[in-house]
């Protein structure tokens, strides 16, 4: 993969690599639905460290997707290409649309303070 990004994009790759792994998660029920049944018998109601970080990673995973929506079209498509294995075609230098989405991208994580 192009790695636009330097010691201080470690965390940016995660957030990316996340938001690749929620890509392709099934996610046919829906983002806001567990697609399996709570079962309720037996169980306390609280939830394990294992659930609450898989969690924060789905709304991390969210955050990661809408700032990627919010990018121009090109540059949207430029991560989408390296990071989705998408195929879309157009206009430019794809290595320097990718670097500026992906600069754009970190600075909305800082903005919305989830660096």
């Amino acid at each position: 993969m192009m790695e636009a990004v330097d010691d201080a994009g470690e965390r940016l790759l995660w957030h990316l690599r996340n938001w690749v792994a929620w890509h392709r998660k099934d996610n046919s029920v829906g983002v806001w639905y567990s697609s399996r049944a709570s079962g309720g018998i037996g169980k306390s109601g609280s939830t394990d460290f294992e659930a609450m970080c898989a969690n924060s990673d789905n709304t991390l995973a969210m955050a990661v997707d809408a700032l990627v929506d919010d990018l121009p079209q090109r540059e949207r498509l430029a991560i989408y290409n390296e990071w989705l294995d998408t195929v879309y075609t157009f206009r430019g230098d794809a290595e320097a649309l990718y670097t500026a989405g992906v600069d754009k991208l970190a600075r909305g994580l800082r903005a919305k303070g989830i660096w």
